[in-house]
């Protein structure tokens, strides 16, 4: 009896084995496909929700500076004059800028990027005791929330004067001359001083500089007693949110500031000049923020920059626009009206 014998040809093995490469390449590229598109989806998540927390945080700050300042805000040159000028102050910067450090090496600002200066208040106690001038030291009613370096604030609504602390012994505030050039002889008081009572607020001032540098959002607290000449030197920078390739602010204007309302005719994104410093209503922040990694493929995207007020990345050093549309990027504009901007 003759057993027969079952199987497959190799000619027919070789095309089941193509077949099944075929599938499972096919299978493969789809899962690539998916899991790119999936990475992508995350990194633009990733983006949308950077701006979201960015837009959130400055707004409180824009809404909030020079709260109880009475009209006494911030030098906009880096010196420590607080007089005469704005809780807010932009620095449109066309050029390389850096920001001298107390300690460590300077920190560059990125090119073309906005910063700008704020002041910000908080409410922390009153006067215990009439301050008649500028140069004893001030006895308040708690003095717990404030320590040596701290900038604070005394405030009677109409008027308000800015010190540094030297130091603190119980509720007493010394601000020593000698040993911060931002208080008097020689510092920013030199306004006159008009003498406050006991019951005056008292505030401690946070007074920041924020920047992109390095593709990051950053400030600097100038609450320090580091001092050069008669500039107060920042502490050292704070990353506020990573990815952030550029930051662009313009201030909303009242220019006839003739009917006693609020409304906004016209947009100054250069820097104001001082005409225009009380007729600010409100700041318009612009911001652009990338992926953290730079996506597979670039199959039908379009290779258009980002402008951002007066800035167009295209006319960067070093632009490349291969590299550019390589990363997934969003802008986010928020306007907010300020409070306590001259106004």
């Amino acid at each position: 009896m003759r057993i027969g014998s079952a199987g497959f040809t190799i000619v027919e093995l070789m095309i089941a084995m193509v077949v099944g490469l075929l599938l499972v390449g096919g299978a493969y590229g789809t899962f690539i496909g998916q899991q790119e598109a999936f990475t992508n989806q995350g990194e633009a998540v990733a983006v949308q929700q950077n701006l979201r927390f960015i837009n959130q945080m400055l707004s409180r700050e824009f809404r909030n500076a020079g709260y109880g300042m009475g009209g006494v805000s911030l030098g906009g040159t880096g010196t420590v004059d607080l007089n005469n000028a704005r809780p807010i102050v932009v620095q449109d910067n066309n050029t390389a800028q850096t920001i001298a450090l107390a300690s460590g090496g300077p920190i560059a600002i990125d090119n073309n990027t906005d910063s700008f200066d704020i002041l910000t208040t908080r409410l922390i106690t009153t006067l215990g005791a009439n301050a008649a001038n500028a140069t004893n030291p001030f006895t308040l009613n708690d003095a717990s929330a404030l320590a040596a370096g701290d900038l604070f604030m005394i405030s009677n609504g109409a008027s308000a004067h800015f010190f540094q602390v030297t130091s603190v012994a119980g509720n007493v505030v010394n601000h020593n001359a000698g040993l911060a050039t931002f208080n008097l002889p020689g510092g920013q008081q030199d306004q006159t001083f008009p003498g406050y009572s006991a019951g005056d607020s008292v505030y401690h001032v946070f007074w920041y500089k924020y920047f992109v540098s390095g593709s990051a959002l950053q400030r600097v607290p100038y609450n320090t007693l580091s001092y050069s000449g008669n500039n107060i030197l920042p502490g050292p920078p704070q990353i506020v949110a990573q990815n952030i390739e550029d930051m662009q602010l313009a201030f909303g204007l009242d220019t006839d500031n003739t009917d006693n309302t609020l409304e906004i005719n016209a947009w100054d994104n250069n820097g104001l000049a001082a005409a225009q410093l009380d007729q600010v209503r409100a700041v318009r922040v612009s911001f652009t923020a990338r992926s953290a990694r730079a996506i597979r493929s670039v199959t039908g995207r379009p290779a258009t920059e980002f402008v951002l007020e007066n800035h167009d990345p295209a006319t960067d050093a070093g632009y490349n626009a291969a590299d550019y549309i390589r990363f997934i990027r969003r802008t986010a504009t928020n306007t907010v009206r300020v409070r306590n901007y001259g106004i």
